[in-house]
């Protein structure tokens, strides 16, 4: 018989172990996604750092590279209520090496604001409880802080945020309504004036908005500039409680 390939051999050998796959093949606590619950062993100053969690203070972890700091994280969110808003914030490309307070602070919020209007348009029902000064921070907060992929769809969004349920099914049956009414005008002038003679007294756009005014149920998109700052995150930290 010939001898086993080297990668036979050198699965063999961490296999003798118990290991299913090779133990260090990964560098991070991140790249173990999936296992991270399995493998996790609680380190000896993780008792304090629970109860602090629990109680909901705030700390910083501090420790050199490969301490556990990530792996402690992570496991603090595993445990934590699923009703508990969580924003994991561990991509700092975007913030110029000389940066500001007011680039943390905006980088903040922009990362704040994803996880928060995934969670409200996963469950528009949410938006019920708000007051109307409330919805229009939203508004705010998805305008400036948010990338929507068209003009469309922010004008879409703006609109739920805003407009309760039935002003935006009010909206969506009335406007067609007033150009089909046009439409119709217009082809019924058009039949008289050829089948009888009837002279063609044709009806004004406005006429027809008189008869079929605007509604008043529209979103706004004209905000004031708001500074990216503490006070900011603060809001945005009540609009989430």
């Amino acid at each position: 018989m010939g001898n086993a390939a080297p990668e036979d051999s050198f699965k063999a050998f961490y296999e003798n172990f118990g290991f299913e796959t090779y133990p260090f093949d990964k560098f991070s606590a991140e790249q173990e996604s999936g296992i991270q619950d399995q493998i996790f062993i609680s380190p000896s100053f993780y008792g304090p750092i629970v109860e602090k969690f629990s109680n909901g203070l705030g700390m910083f972890l501090v420790g050199e590279r490969g301490t556990g700091k990530t792996a402690a994280t992570l496991d603090l969110i595993r445990a934590s209520e699923a009703t508990n808003f969580i924003v994991i914030i561990d991509t700092f490309s975007s913030i110029a090496p000389d940066f500001q307070p007011y680039d943390l602070c905006h980088h903040i919020t922009r990362s704040i604001c994803d996880i928060l209007f995934k969670k409200i348009f996963e469950n528009a029902a949410s938006l019920r409880r708000l007051d109307a000064s409330q919805r229009l921070l939203l508004s705010y907060l998805y305008h400036e802080f948010t990338m929507p992929t068209t003009k469309a769809e922010l004008t879409r969004r703006l609109s739920q945020l805003q407009l309760p349920r039935y002003k935006r099914v009010i909206n969506f049956f009335y406007n067609p309504m007033r150009l089909i009414t046009s439409l119709a005008l217009a082809m019924s002038q058009s039949y008289l004036s050829k089948e009888f003679g009837i002279i063609n007294i044709p009806i004004s756009s406005g006429e027809i908005m008189k008869t079929y005014p605007d509604l008043p149920f529209k979103s706004d998109n004209t905000f004031n500039s708001m500074d990216a700052n503490i006070r900011l995150i603060e809001k945005i930290s009540d609009l989430v409680k």
